[in-house]
């Protein structure tokens, strides 16, 4: 499928989850996951991905996909592969002609174009996480134990591990990982630095009659590294609401519904963050009671 890792290019891997993700801690029961599934669009996240007529190494080569290349998944195979640390799927891509087959280790649908305004220079974010699943697993709860996670920036078929700040919570396995990845559009006029582009993750879960969303906003500096922004959540269980909006200085975002809407603060001036919330409950007599709170968080 792929040529093995060099020396070099181990020592190298193995030193930045050593140094930024907690150590490696890979074992033949770590899966890698890039949120792969059938019909989904995908981005290529390394170099000399070698494409099959059949899901299997000892199938013939047909051609190569690059860090980059954007395909899309026909179907997630149950023939799996363990490479480069992880167990992962070999899937069939939806290409025209003959059946094409890769694995989906070096593959995510958690990426964003960062706009670069040269449309001959690729430059993307990717998000990986690796995860195992803990021997009390319940998969009425569906938790798995993430045990690395990685941000990718491709650039001229250049790969860049961006391995810290982790979005793993500290306190949980629980998965947190976006729905959606993207750049917050025109929010580089709300900070000091139009240079540094600002990267929404979104995570939104269904449950019974519920919804719940949390939005991160994530500040990438000029060293190609991450730190938080501002964090929030907000849901809706039937009767019952917690909604959030995120005013920055020119744009407000609504966390519930996961998209920009009109100010709710007029305090949000000179890169000061401003948080709108609006929560309805029930008390013990059954009356519902509306509590509305306005507040700028430390950041």
């Amino acid at each position: 499928m792929k040529k093995l890792l060099s020396t070099l290019s181990l020592f190298f891997l193995s030193a930045s989850f050593l140094l930024f993700a907690g150590g490696p801690r890979y074992t033949d029961n770590t899966r890698h996951c890039g949120g792969i599934y059938n019909g989904c669009r995908v981005i290529v996240t390394d170099n000399n991905i070698n494409v099959r007529d059949k899901p299997g190494m000892d199938s013939k080569k047909k051609f190569q996909l690059n860090a980059g290349d954007i395909v899309t998944i026909s179907e997630v195979c149950e023939e799996k592969m363990f490479v480069d640390g992880a167990w992962a799927n070999w899937v069939l891509l939806d290409m025209p002609g003959e059946p094409c087959y890769t694995l989906s280790r070096w593959m995510t649908r958690y990426f964003t174009d960062l706009g670069n305004p040269s449309p001959k220079i690729e430059d993307y974010l990717a998000y990986e996480y690796f995860y195992e699943i803990p021997e009390d697993f319940d998969p009425d709860w569906g938790q798995w134990e993430i045990i690395a996670d990685n941000l990718i920036r491709i650039k001229n078929g250049k790969i860049n591990y961006i391995s810290y700040p982790s979005f793993v919570p500290d306190s949980s396995n629980e998965i947190f990982i976006p729905e959606e990845m993207e750049v917050a559009p025109k929010l580089a006029d709300a900070i000091d630095d139009d240079e540094e582009p600002i990267v929404i993750f979104r995570r939104s879960m269904k449950y019974g009659g519920g919804y719940s969303a949390t939005v991160g906003f994530y500040k990438l500096d000029k060293e190609n590294g991450f730190s938080m922004y501002v964090i929030r959540s907000a849901y809706n269980e039937g009767d019952c609401y917690k909604k959030a909006y995120i005013n920055f200085e020119k744009r407000c975002y609504d966390v519930l519904n996961g998209e920009w809407v009109e100010h709710t603060s007029k305090k949000a001036k000179g890169g000061t963050i401003i948080i709108t919330t609006e929560e309805k409950k029930y008390d013990e007599d059954g009356k519902p009671v509306i509590k509305k709170d306005e507040f700028n968080p430390e950041l």
